[in-house]
């Protein structure tokens, strides 16, 4: 499902929704990014991540070492996720959707062209730019919504450095946000990962995402007979441990994304 620009008209404002977890201690989280599941119309709200504390006079001084977010599928499921490099026991924890409320307002956006984010990055202007991202993967139509908090471009002279698809090396737009954490579904399985999606004038579409995995602790390396055999014996010794990193590449080959700012 590919939207035109013109189909947009307003979109959830993400400076100005939250999510409210109300148990034994309540808190506010902001919402850094979004999932569409276009498909079977559903939503999950990824909030910002935080270091794990306690609520105290000092709120790091017996804290476990390990990052701190939550996915929330509207009206339907949450699922705590503990970020940590290193642990015996998993990353994921899904809990009921009582006690968590989701408060969201809908802006009017206003769409920029390329052009015009191109535009505002070379005059260095001080405006926030998001975007929206849709795409198909494993038969499913899916969207993104999040800010472009971090975006590679190049001018004119710079270009032909970097672009193997235009002729004209002095007339190339290269513009590549990158995106995190943005939810992602593999196998049934939702997971925290990072998206990138690269631009110029000859090529656009091309969408890659790197997720959070669980794996062995000790990876294996090419041409390495004897390092690779005392690696499998401690990944063996060691299975119950695993390392959280971002290690599984998604490559999707054809995207569509809508710049905006939000009116």
């Amino acid at each position: 499902m590919i939207e035109k620009y013109y189909e947009i008209s307003k979109l959830i404002n993400l400076t100005k929704s939250y999510v409210f977890f109300d148990f034994s201690i309540s808190w506010r989280a902001n919402i850094g990014s979004i999932l569409i599941n276009e498909n079977e119309n559903k939503t999950y709200y990824l909030v910002k991540e935080c270091r794990n504390e306690t609520v105290s006079e000092n709120p790091f001084l017996l804290s476990d070492r390990y990052e701190f977010l939550s996915i929330v599928e509207k009206d339907r499921n949450n699922c705590f996720i503990r970020t940590s490099s290193i642990s015996s026991k998993g990353t994921m924890k899904k809990t009921s959707l009582e006690g968590i409320e989701v408060i969201e307002e809908l802006s009017n956006i206003k769409i920029l062209s390329p052009n015009e984010v191109f535009e505002t990055l070379l005059k260095k202007d001080k405006k926030n730019i998001f975007c929206k991202i849709n795409f198909e993967f494993n038969k499913t139509n899916f969207s993104i919504i999040a800010k472009c908090e971090y975006i590679n471009f190049s001018d004119k002279s710079s270009a032909g450095k970097h672009c193997e698809n235009c002729e004209s090396k002095n007339n190339c737009h290269i513009i590549q946000p990158i995106m995190g954490y943005v939810p992602f579904f593999l196998n049934g399985n939702i997971h925290v990962s990072y998206v990138a999606r690269y631009s110029c004038k000859k090529k656009d579409g091309n969408l890659e995402f790197i997720l959070r995995v669980s794996s062995p602790i000790f990876d294996y390396k090419s041409n390495a007979f004897i390092t690779n055999s005392i690696k499998f014996i401690l990944n063996k010794l060691f299975f119950f441990m695993k390392t959280n990193d971002f290690k599984k590449r998604i490559s999707i080959k054809k995207s569509n994304i809508v710049y905006f700012n939000y009116c």
